[in-house]
């Protein structure tokens, strides 16, 4: 809505205070969770070709997979802005850069996930009993 009624450049400045506090976020929750981070955590084992790997490893992919198919569009969409004279090399870089660093949410996801799973076993449980008072 801000963006019909203010314009293009609202849209970049609000953009650019999202990523930066996206990313410092992030940067502290990395800092307050890192020491509780267990990398040997283990869930429920799924072996290969049983019932219940199969949907859990295409929801993985699926999700990983997400962030570079929809980057995409908004990459042919925003390299209008681009300046002719950028190298493609340049180009090239800040796209694999953009990609790589789209996966610091999914790592940061992939620790508190552990965390909960290894602290908090019941937390999705408590969260949909507690979703239920609301009403």
């Amino acid at each position: 809505m801000a963006v019909c009624v203010y314009g293009f450049r609202m849209m970049l400045l609000v953009n650019k205070v999202a990523v930066v506090a996206a990313s410092g976020l992030f940067l502290m929750g990395f800092y307050v969770f890192w020491n509780r981070f267990d990398p040997a955590t283990r869930g429920p084992v799924y072996r290969w070709g049983d019932g219940h790997f199969w949907p859990a490893f295409a929801s993985a992919v699926l999700i990983i997979l997400a962030n570079p198919i929809s980057f995409g569009a908004f990459l042919g969409d925003w390299s209008r802005y681009v300046p002719r004279d950028t190298s493609k090399r340049a180009l090239m870089a800040a796209s694999t850069g953009a990609q790589f660093l789209g996966l610091v949410p999914c790592a940061f996801g992939l620790i508190t996930a552990s965390i909960i799973a290894r602290e908090a076993p019941k937390y999705l449980e408590s969260i949909n009993y507690a979703e239920g008072c609301w009403r």
